[in-house]
């Protein structure tokens, strides 16, 4: 049956035979049958194979939904004062009627059906994994003016008991959520995510608050369930939950960051092929010398007017101004509304905010924010630039057209430079940073991040992006020079990935004298109190160089 769907819904006219589909499927949905604390409990073969059939009964609807085109959703409407429901602590299935004429209010409101259809599946504790995650991927494919007031309701709700376990499943609705209306409406997918992770990626287990919810849960699904083990497993599936929450956070960014890459990037190159020939007919090329390109001195340049010695490696004097000078007023400063719920901007407000939040003591932060706080959101920051940057560097799966493939490798190489280029200078002032200012070691972990971001940044576009290589090398030097040996092992790192660009494009980008501050650099790490790993790889360069 999915099969046959998936094969004539393409040649549906118009959204009104996918709305006969829905409805026929939603209606096997209210009167399935759902596990039990029964069929948990026994230990036969018999319950094992019951359980197996129960779980692919569950799955066929939804895999029918699931090939469904998206415009087999379109026109699907809520009343005004509808309130989605909470199905975490209901024992029974709340969708199935009771009467015929509670049938027939439920037929008058289709998306009604739907939604809560999937919300059982997706919050009730006796249900199976696959089921409750294909539920949430169904769910991001409703309307937005459908979905975004209720995964605000839900975020809102479920902050306040800090129930990492829903919150995984409705995270995992965004992050679809995204990938399905994000590149037509950006603003209003901004508007639900942004605000939400960005809450998220400070919260850590010691919180009181994350504490007295995980207890509370436990004791309320021993009670739902009333199966210890059950509520055990519930409890370990909490314990790890923040982690993989955070990783859902971050997930969800870098998915906003790299549609809005792409997006970007056909842009910039539709604005050329379109101004090109009339910028070559009014300016004509003029012969000019190729010179590095740098951003910002981080290591002032010696000279040898001023009687240095040529091993003398000059300690920067100068701190780059990270983050931006604020003004007088406060009008800068944002306020709680504009914080969690940015009105315009679509995904370049959430490449701004990563950006911003790439610095420790960015003013984005609260002013009663934690060290750790502060520390763990700049990691997750340069966390959701490298993994943007993995997505970018894939091309994924080849099809079976070539073509296609090349075109899919295209893009995303050019998504990659457009990214590159945009958050390259912001990273290497945060990681100079890291590198050189006294206090900066509380932050080594966010450190070691934002060197890493930058490692896949230069190792992932190999010589195709325009970088500021000589910036990269005195962000390097600098970072050899650190106390933190998180900090020098990622500056290695990153001095290995410009060296290998081809051509020698690092060499002569840095020039005879960036070698040999290198090289006194390098030689100095050698003979200072390290571990064999950072020694090892920094003899390797010195003999490289």
């Amino acid at each position: 049956m999915v099969q046959f769907v998936s094969a004539v819904a393409p040649a549906w006219d118009g959204p009104g035979v996918g709305k006969v589909v829905v409805e026929r499927v939603v209606g096997v949905m209210e009167g399935q049958p759902r596990l039990t604390e029964e069929l948990l409990r026994a230990d036969t073969d018999e319950a094992a194979l019951m359980t197996r059939d129960l779980a692919f009964v569950r799955l066929s609807p939804l895999l029918i939904l699931k090939v469904l085109p998206l415009e087999a959703f379109k026109g699907l409407t809520l009343p005004d004062d509808y309130v989605p429901p909470d199905f975490w602590d209901s024992a029974v299935n709340p969708i199935s009627a009771t009467s015929e004429n509670e049938a027939e209010k439920r037929n008058e409101n289709l998306a009604k059906r739907l939604m809560e259809a999937l919300l059982v599946r997706i919050e009730h504790p006796l249900e199976f994994d696959p089921v409750r995650k294909l539920s949430s991927d169904l769910l991001a494919r409703l309307p937005l003016p459908l979905l975004r007031p209720l995964l605000t309701q839900k975020f809102t709700t479920l902050f306040e008991t800090r129930d990492t376990f829903q919150l995984r499943s409705y995270l995992f609705c965004a992050y679809h959520m995204i990938a399905v209306h994000g590149q037509t409406e950006p603003e209003e997918v901004v508007a639900v995510v942004l605000g939400t992770v960005v809450e998220i990626l400070g919260w850590r287990e010691s919180d009181g608050g994350f504490l007295e919810g995980l207890l509370m849960r436990f004791f309320k699904r021993m009670l739902v369930a009333n199966i210890l083990p059950l509520a055990c497993f519930a409890l370990s599936a909490d314990e790890e939950g923040l982690d993989k929450l955070h990783q859902g956070c971050i997930e969800c960014l870098s998915l906003c960051l790299s549609i809005f890459a792409t997006q970007s990037a056909e842009l910039e190159k539709t604005r050329k092929s379109d101004t090109q020939p009339l910028i070559e007919e009014l300016f004509p090329k003029a012969p000019r010398v190729e010179r590095p390109r740098r951003i910002t001195p981080f290591i002032e340049e010696i000279s040898e007017s001023e009687e240095k010695t040529a091993t003398q490696v000059d300690k920067p004097t100068r701190r780059t101004p990270f983050i931006e000078e604020l003004p007088d007023t406060d009008e800068r400063k944002p306020t709680q509304a504009e914080d969690q719920l940015p009105q315009a901007g679509g995904f370049e407000t959430v490449l701004d905010r990563v950006l911003d939040l790439l610095h420790p003591l960015s003013p984005r932060n609260s002013d009663d924010a934690t060290t750790y706080t502060r520390g763990s959101r700049s990691t997750f920051m340069s966390n959701t630039i490298t993994t943007a940057i993995k997505k970018l560097s894939s091309t994924g799966s080849a099809p079976q057209q070539p073509s296609v493939s090349e075109d899919v490798a295209a893009r995303n190489l050019a998504a990659l430079q457009w990214l590159a280029r945009r958050v390259v200078g912001r990273l290497l002032a945060v990681a100079n940073w890291f590198a050189v200012e006294d206090g900066a070691g509380v932050y080594k972990v966010a450190g070691a991040a934002c060197f890493q971001a930058l490692f896949h940044i230069v190792f992932s576009t190999k010589g195709t992006a325009d970088l500021p290589l000589k910036d990269i090398a005195d962000v390097c030097i600098n970072g050899f020079r650190a106390t933190p040996d998180m900090i020098r092992l990622g500056s290695l790192k990153l001095f290995g990935a410009a060296m290998s660009w081809p051509n020698n494009a690092f060499r002569d980008s840095i020039g005879p004298l960036g070698l040999l501050q290198a090289q006194r650099a390098l030689e100095a790490l050698v003979n200072m109190e390290t571990s064999e790993e950072i020694r090892r790889i920094a003899e390797q360069w010195l003999d490289a160089l």
